[in-house]
């Protein structure tokens, strides 16, 4: 039997949870929205996670166990117990890192690195791995997945090196159309791609966030009439605060309306740009240490039922919810900073708690904080006049 069919569709009752210390960026704000978290083991061992909520509110969570190789976690809906399994065997030295996307039943898809890109889905039944493009051409650092109500996969990543192992250093974009990988190449200007996100549109177009960390920006990019339409959202040569890079770690979403909307760092900067009547507006929700490990910028963006924003972060090594309530963004503190990354990533399920999965670095566990709103001061997303 497949693992996903093993799903308990249970709802969530009754969890007690220990109340954290809370940071705010807007101390303006009289009443807001707090948070309580607690933390779970999904893994032994585990780095560079991905999660996923399903409609029944279990979660999915892909991470590379070194020396091992890619791994899958489930847990169902209200259940304590982590089922955990090896995907795909091997992997090697560079860096590794996971993307993760469900299909339209629930089931998990995952890009992975390094080496040659590799994708991995699950049909129900089994597992199954194939290269995209070449399998000799390499690549590292950040791939991005997107899964299109037909079930058609969409895939983004940054290739480091051609076949003949000089560099390249593009981004390059792949879907799968009757059985086939179609690939090219986004971007041309050099060093584009590094970070990046993906998402789809109501008609399964993709449209894509990442950095073009030679000229030190946050660039969009849209498919469009099968060509790319590449605009520059922030860039260093902008007359504003002066920082230097920009464009790392981004989150891309779309919201009800179809605007995208994306969390970024410059530098020492953690900041939010919404696309709205053709103009995109930029915030800064929060001041962080600069670090010069690149896997210590990530961010996911998610959006609440309530149209809510929240962004999960890492901040030298602690990790950080901000939320914005409707007047401004509220910071809390989930877990303490280290020496080394902890490369958390969010979801969250349909009653709006919240899941962050990461890197222990003390024990190189793989953690799991779940949030619950504790009390709720929030405006309206909708019905608030200041709602970025």
């Amino acid at each position: 039997m497949g693992l996903v069919e093993q799903r308990v569709r249970l709802f969530l009752v009754g969890l007690a949870f220990a109340a954290l210390g809370l940071l705010f960026a807007k101390t303006s704000v009289a009443q807001g929205q707090t948070w309580s978290w607690r933390t779970e083991e999904v893994d032994s061992v585990g780095k560079f996670p991905a999660v996923s909520i399903d409609k029944q509110d279990s979660i999915h969570v892909s991470y590379i166990h070194e020396g091992k190789g890619l791994m899958y976690a489930f847990r169902s809906s209200g259940s304590p117990k982590w089922y955990t399994m090896l995907v795909d065997a091997g992997g090697g030295p560079g860096n590794q890192t996971t993307g993760m996307a469900l299909d339209s039943a629930g089931y998990p898809h995952i890009c992975f690195t390094p080496g040659p890109l590799k994708y991995s889905s699950f049909d129900g039944h089994e597992w199954k791995t194939e290269w995209i493009g070449t399998n000799t051409s390499l690549l590292e650092y950040t791939c991005s997945i997107a899964i299109a109500s037909n079930g058609t996969p969409h895939l983004i990543w940054y290739q480091t090196h051609n076949q003949d192992g000089s560099p390249f250093n593009h981004i390059r974009y792949a879907v799968k159309r009757d059985g086939v990988w179609l690939t090219q190449t986004i971007d041309f200007d050099f060093e584009t791609g590094k970070w990046n996100s993906l998402a789809l549109d109501g008609a399964g177009t993709p449209r894509l966030s990442y950095s073009s960390l030679a000229g030190g920006e946050l660039r969009f990019a849209a498919l469009a009439s099968n060509r790319w339409d590449i605009g520059v959202i922030d860039s260093r040569n902008f007359k504003d605060n002066g920082s230097f890079n920009r464009g790392f770690g981004s989150s891309l979403i779309l919201d009800s309306d179809g605007n995208p909307v994306i969390s970024y760092y410059n530098d020492s900067l953690l900041k939010i740009a919404r696309k709205r009547e053709g103009k995109w507006k930029i915030e800064i929700v929060d001041h962080i240490a600069q670090s010069n490990a690149w896997s210590a910028y990530r961010s996911t963006l998610l959006i609440d039922s309530q149209g809510f924003l929240h962004i999960c972060y890492e901040d030298s090594g602690a990790i950080k919810h901000a939320v914005w309530d409707g007047s401004g963004w509220r910071i809390q503190l989930i877990t303490a900073g280290g020496l080394q990354p902890r490369w958390p990533s969010m979801a969250i399920d349909s009653a709006g708690t919240l899941y962050v999965v990461y890197r222990e670095p003390v024990d190189n566990t793989l953690k799991m904080a779940v949030g619950v709103a504790a009390a709720s001061g929030m405006k309206s997303a909708a019905g608030s006049k200041e709602n970025f």
